[in-house]
């Protein structure tokens, strides 16, 4: 690495250059480079709105769009969520392969060339990634299943400890209504018996025994 110090013609020159190298400015320049990222849409983000192609069309994506949401039915903002990069994701990869297979029939059956060869390998990647991106979908939704699964059975059970815990108090508590109604019947036997005892012993008292009936005076 030389260790000579730039000269002010060479960095006004560096200068210069820079101001040419900041991309397109001009309206037609930036509509250029944005038709030039939508060339193929694979780089698009699942999370947001999902760009479509020329070919590809709405009513088309939100019915692939309504068949994962049938066959997952979320029910959750969650839910509805990932079943929406599912469906991008397989969207995307399945643009990514329909892309590589329009490559290969454009050369007609001979080898690629390499441009055809660099955007085939790169339709490639994005197959991958998008391949990837939708077994994460699937992963994430299996799990948050399998935890909703675990709550809802976690909360049966408690569900049904407190029913039993009231069975058993209900139970319970009718035994002692039962058992006081025991308790009370036999109490009101043995007190009738002594009374039947004392109207008997009254009745069957010796006159002798008796005490004598006052007379009035005259």
């Amino acid at each position: 690495m030389s260790n000579n110090p730039i000269s002010e013609a060479q960095l006004a020159a560096n200068r210069a250059n820079a101001k040419l190298a900041h991309g397109p400015s001009t309206p037609e320049g930036l509509a250029i480079s944005s038709r030039n990222h939508t060339i193929h849409g694979l780089t698009a983000d699942p999370t947001e709105t999902l760009q479509l192609l020329p070919g590809e069309s709405k009513e088309a994506y939100e019915a692939f769009l309504a068949d994962f949401e049938a066959d997952w039915k979320p029910t959750t903002a969650t839910e509805r969520d990932i079943v929406t990069r599912m469906a991008s994701h397989s969207w995307l990869r399945n643009r990514a392969m329909r892309l590589q297979n329009q490559l290969l029939l454009k050369c007609g059956g001979y080898e690629l060339g390499p441009e055809e060869r660099k955007n085939f390998e790169l339709f490639s990647r994005y197959n991958t990634m998008h391949s990837r991106g939708f077994s994460k979908a699937l992963s994430e939704i299996m799990r948050l299943r399998n935890f909703q699964s675990k709550q809802a059975k976690d909360a049966a059970i408690v569900e049904r400890r407190n029913l039993d815990i009231q069975i058993r108090f209900e139970s319970q508590k009718r035994a002692a209504e039962l058992h006081a109604a025991k308790l009370e019947t036999a109490r009101l036997k043995q007190e009738a018996i002594k009374q039947r005892k004392v109207r008997q012993n009254g009745i069957l008292q010796p006159i002798g025994n008796r005490p004598a009936a006052q007379t009035q005076a005259p």
